[in-house]
């Protein structure tokens, strides 16, 4: 079972004195712009790539950068409950190889993953920098299953199956239980935020 970790060193950071004209950049992350609880900081590096940082409620901050025609960005979760893409991530992954794998098996452990991988989605449509609509969210999975798919056929199915990643979430599945399961999701999602993947374990 693979878990994406994206990563970026921020250094030597200067505030960019900016044209306010310059703000939008043509990014999804414009909408950011005009909300009043999200804070908006200007910073350059030494060598001349423009960082937006965005400091959402949560807290998650957002650093977009630009250098020249290549953007990136680097998103975190600061709230202490865990970035919730990333428990997304672990769930839905999970699901994906229990469901190859021994369905029949592993059917507790799915009934609460899939409970747990549903409401985690519907906070994630909620909490998108636009709410999500259902068919922008089947999309999202769809693509994501897809490289599923392709990592898990060149595995092959015994050795993704034997996934040390994918055995200990299923064994601590079972050894929390439907209480121990409910009140972790409760956890997660019990502050409106951003759905970002970092930092993800």
């Amino acid at each position: 079972m693979r878990l994406a970790h994206t990563g970026a060193a921020l250094l030597a950071f200067t505030i960019l004195v900016h044209d306010a004209s310059a703000d939008e950049w043509g990014t999804a992350y414009d909408v950011l712009l005009d909300r009043p609880d999200v804070e908006v900081e200007y910073l350059t590096s030494d060598e001349g790539a423009e960082t937006r940082r965005f400091r959402l409620p949560g807290p998650v901050i957002v650093d977009e950068i630009r250098d020249g025609d290549n953007y990136r960005v680097w998103s975190r979760d600061a709230s202490g409950l865990g970035a919730v893409q990333c428990a997304w991530l672990i769930y839905a992954t999970t699901v994906f190889y229990a469901e190859r794998c021994d369905a029949a098996g592993y059917q507790d452990q799915l009934t609460l993953l899939r409970t747990g991988v549903d409401r985690i989605e519907a906070f994630m449509q909620e909490n998108w920098l636009v709410p999500m609509s259902d068919d922008d969210l089947v999309a999202f999975k769809a693509n994501w299953q897809a490289q599923e798919e392709v990592w898990f056929a060149q595995s092959g199915t015994e050795q993704a199956c034997e996934n040390p990643h994918f055995l200990h979430m299923i064994n601590r599945v079972a050894a929390m239980g439907e209480e121990g399961h409910t009140e972790a999701i409760d956890e997660l999602l019990s502050v409106p935020r951003l759905p970002v993947a970092n930092p993800c374990l």
